[in-house]
């Protein structure tokens, strides 16, 4: 993992943390002197049971500003609870970005339909419900917005899904040392980054669940990882190959120590 990579996303996770805070505190000023006027009982409620989840899920994330699992399920209750108050345009952004992270996570890598369906229903539930609360004139307007999203997100696509599919296609060849990777390893970094879970890997090599986790482990922190997350997303473009010219870990820290002096 390069360093500014590891800036970024450090960030990243400062700056979310700032702004849910601020959003927090503006869903409690709004609660204790807006929202009594509210005929909607609930809705008193949402902005600030939403902003709290989003404010403690980016405190966490300080701690592991690359955990796309926490991202993912911040912006998803984070879009359900502007569509449940009226910001379906944002709301749905935010659950369009849960999809993103998704794919960085390989969540979606295997019925990716399905799944984006089920995730689907909740907004488009919350969706009709305010249609029916608010009436026709006000879903005639959500319904042009997010026509207008869409449409908006379709031109994005249009632009960047060509290069995509070039980057898929020039996959990066990471070469790894004999002396620390086996054929083993090789085989199972590649069938994670292929969206296989431990329990499938095991499985296929037919050894234990929890030698598979504890190896995978092992592997990350020889890649400069923390964990699955990141591996997914720094490696997710990766080929690995064996070599016999590339330096062990050992060799690399005698050469460290011997330029010290």
């Amino acid at each position: 993992m390069k360093v500014w990579e590891k800036s970024f996303w450090r960030m990243a996770s400062i700056a979310g943390t700032v702004f849910t805070a601020a959003c927090l505190v503006v869903s409690l000023w709004q609660f204790f002197v807006m929202r009594p006027t509210e005929d909607f009982t609930p809705l008193m409620y949402v902005g600030v049971i939403v902003n709290s989840i989003a404010f403690f899920g980016f405190v966490y994330i300080l701690l592991n500003p690359v955990n796309f699992a926490i991202y993912a399920f911040v912006f998803y209750v984070y879009g359900l609870g502007n569509i449940l108050d009226n910001g379906h345009a944002l709301g749905f952004v935010c659950v369009f970005t849960t999809f993103a992270f998704m794919y960085a996570l390989g969540v979606l890598s295997t019925h990716r339909a399905l799944k984006i369906t089920l995730l689907s229903i909740l907004p488009l539930a919350l969706t009709g419900f305010q249609f029916y609360r608010e009436g026709v004139l006000y879903g005639m307007i959500t319904v042009m917005h997010l026509i207008g999203l869409v449409f908006m997100l379709f031109l994005v696509c249009l632009l960047f899904c060509p290069r995509f599919e070039e980057l898929k296609e020039r996959r990066i060849t990471r070469e790894l040392s004999t002396e620390d990777f086996s054929t083993q390893d090789v085989d199972w970094l590649t069938k994670v980054l292929s969206g296989k879970k431990y329990v499938e890997v095991a499985h296929d090599s037919g050894v234990s669940e929890s030698k598979v986790k504890t190896r995978m482990l092992e592997l990350y922190q020889m890649l400069g990882v923390h964990d699955r997350t990141e591996f997914l997303m720094f490696y997710h473009n990766s080929t690995f190959v064996l070599s016999d010219t590339v330096p062990s870990f050992e060799e690399n820290r005698i050469n460290a120590d011997m330029l010290r002096f």
